[in-house]
């Protein structure tokens, strides 16, 4: 399911960046914005938050590889499973969706 969470979470970052993008060009002008610094970081929240995403994606893979090698190697300590990469991956993911949230 996280698979999923980390696809909604991209599409959906994606997709305020750019429906905020045409809403101001085509329908607000750019002109009569107000608060542009509310703004600003509400397109870079998302922005950060697809690259979050996209860094879990490789950083899960890398996490795998290096479980597989791990047991096959006969490491049974289960708390050691994919090392640094797998604790990063377990932090960016849940990162990705809060910076998701902070940008709306």
């Amino acid at each position: 399911m996280i698979d999923e969470f980390d696809k909604a979470v991209m599409t959906l970052s994606g997709g305020a960046i750019a429906v905020s993008f045409a809403f101001l060009k085509d329908i607000v002008k750019p002109e009569n914005i107000i608060n542009k610094g509310w703004l600003l970081t509400a397109w870079i929240c998302w922005g950060v938050s697809v690259l979050t995403v996209l860094a879990s994606f490789y950083f899960s893979h890398v996490a795998m590889v290096k479980t597989q090698k791990q047991l096959a190697a006969g490491e049974r300590d289960f708390s050691k499973l994919g090392g640094w990469w797998n604790r990063t991956t377990l932090v960016l993911n849940p990162s990705g969706g809060i910076l998701f949230f902070i940008g709306l």
